[in-house]
């Protein structure tokens, strides 16, 4: 998986499914600490849609 194609699932994919009807509202994004999910765009993307975003260990979510 690449930056974009992580970055456009959490757009595309993630972030519509999971829309609020207060928008205001915080979601959770639970996540393993891979590369493409620690890059200043995707955090941001997370942040501007009032994600919080906890990591797990990398290479551990199987365990989970």
């Amino acid at each position: 998986m690449t930056d974009e194609i992580s970055l456009k699932w959490l757009k595309k994919v993630f972030i519509p499914l999971i829309r609020p009807v207060n928008p205001l509202d915080k979601r959770l994004l639970i996540i393993d600490g891979y590369s493409n999910h620690i890059t200043n765009d995707y955090i941001w993307e997370a942040f501007s849609n009032n994600i919080h975003i906890i990591y797990l260990p990398t290479y551990t979510s199987h365990v989970f």
